[in-house]
């Protein structure tokens, strides 16, 4: 027990000897927050309607992640090469030339504006909060 009191004083003196005599603030005022380093305009354009065609070659990978498709309620439909695929008007003449092509039609839907909006917002929060407060998007 005696070496351990002995490691503990000596311990104890290393420390002490260490801080000598200086002092210091224990708390420290940290300055105000500061605005951020950059305010950058974001404007957001919604299309509600859209009428094109995916253009391009069947998609022959392994893994479907590396595919792009078109779907519908009842899933993917039609596959392409993403190196390959290219979106034209539906009158553009390399629909009827392409080794593949599927014309569709979105619609935004109703609602689909808030969550636009909504998605925007948490876009904003994300670079904010992401770049420690250097960027906001406004």
């Amino acid at each position: 027990m005696k070496g351990l009191d002995v490691a503990r004083a000596a311990l104890a003196a290393s420390l002490l000897a260490a801080c000598g005599t200086s002092s210091g603030t224990v708390l420290e005022r940290r300055p105000e927050s500061e605005p951020p380093g950059s305010n950058l305009r974001v404007d957001v354009f919604v299309v509600g309607e859209v009428r094109s065609c995916a253009v391009g070659s069947a998609c022959e990978a392994n893994d479907p992640q590396e595919c792009f498709y078109l779907a519908d309620d009842s899933g993917p439909q039609v596959t392409f090469s993403p190196l390959e695929l290219e979106f034209v008007p539906p009158d553009d003449p390399r629909v009827a030339e392409a080794a593949q092509a599927e014309c569709f039609r979105l619609v935004l839907g109703d609602g689909s504006a808030e969550l636009v909006a909504e998605a925007v917002a948490t876009l904003r929060d994300d670079v904010y909060r992401l770049s420690n407060g250097e960027i906001n998007l406004d």
